[in-house]
């Protein structure tokens, strides 16, 4: 089973309760915005409904044969940089196409 990962906005995020951080000192960016301001109900919606809009839903199946060697190097990179297969052939593929 391949690793998840949720790069960019959580769409579960929208619906969980932020614990109360008055008593954590607030952390500031050079124009001294609050970073942690609260987003209303709303803006948590649009954020979810937007991410659910623009994401894939379905993965494509693709079968593809490679040499005994290289599928061994690929499950030895894998393991030793915790991931897996899939993901290391996506990103890949991802790479190769944006060239």
């Amino acid at each position: 089973m391949a690793k998840k990962t949720f790069k960019g906005i959580n769409p579960a995020e929208a619906f969980i309760t932020k614990k109360d951080t008055s008593t954590v000192k607030e952390t500031k960016t050079k124009d001294k915005k609050d970073i942690n301001k609260e987003l209303s109900e709303e803006e948590k919606e649009r954020i979810a409904m937007e991410y659910l809009k623009n994401r894939e839903t379905k993965s494509k199946r693709v079968n593809i044969l490679v040499k005994p060697s290289t599928y061994d190097n690929l499950q030895e990179y894998a393991k030793e940089n915790g991931t897996s297969m899939n993901d290391i052939i996506n990103q890949a593929i991802k790479s190769f196409l944006s060239k």
